[in-house]
């Protein structure tokens, strides 16, 4: 509990140290039909050791509309990445304000997680574009990061999206994921196969024994 405290004091904190890291955003599509939905990613890459985070994230409200991932929470939630460990993640602020156009997501470790370096997806927003939408900028107003020890860490920010819509454009991608393929499938059967025979040879040769 103390190492989350510190972690959630540092966003309080004027002074922070530097860092090389570098936060930036990612959508597979930057022409995108109006009135589709589409997804962009806050990435991080070279991070040192971190423990927690706090976002800000300015989108045009005339033009777009966050889409809640969690209904279960009141407001509207974005969906956590993957560089984080979720199971052992305690979410402060999570939620986004609509007539403003604005995100706030801050997040810590809880122990016994341990801090987390290197590149990875920090956090997913689903948009909806609106059917007159035209153009939308999306921007990082904020992206601090936190130590298990306390210290705060500003990165370097490519802080701006620039979306184009237009009803000739296509719908944009949905998010990849994980199936498993038909040879895949029979690779792990035919795995399971051969060690039950393995065994089952064995447990004869004992018997005989």
């Amino acid at each position: 509990m103390h190492f989350l405290f510190m972690t959630l004091l540092l966003f309080c904190c004027t002074v922070a140290n530097a860092s090389d890291g570098s936060v930036s955003l990612s959508s597979p599509s930057q022409k995108i039909k109006s009135g589709s939905q589409f997804y962009v990613d806050v990435l991080v890459e070279n991070a040192p050791e971190i423990y927690g985070a706090h976002l800000v994230l300015n989108y045009d409200a005339t033009q777009l509309e966050p889409i809640d991932q969690d209904q279960q929470t009141p407001a509207v939630q974005i969906e956590h990445g993957n560089f984080f460990d979720t199971k052992k993640l305690f979410v402060l602020t999570n939620s986004a304000n609509t007539k403003l156009g604005k995100l706030d997501y801050i997040i810590s470790q809880m122990a016994p997680a341990e801090s987390v370096s290197g590149s990875g997806r920090i956090a997913r927003i689903f948009f909806e574009a609106k059917e007159n939408a035209t153009k939308a900028n999306i921007t990082i107003e904020k992206a601090d990061f936190g130590t298990k020890d306390g210290q705060s860490l500003i990165f370097n920010t490519n802080s701006t999206l620039n979306i184009e819509f237009d009803a000739t454009y296509q719908v944009a991608p949905t998010p990849p994921t994980f199936t498993y393929s038909t040879t895949l499938l029979v690779a792990i059967v035919s795995t399971l196969v051969l060690v039950f025979i393995i065994v089952a040879l064995r447990r004869k040769r004992v018997v005989k024994a």
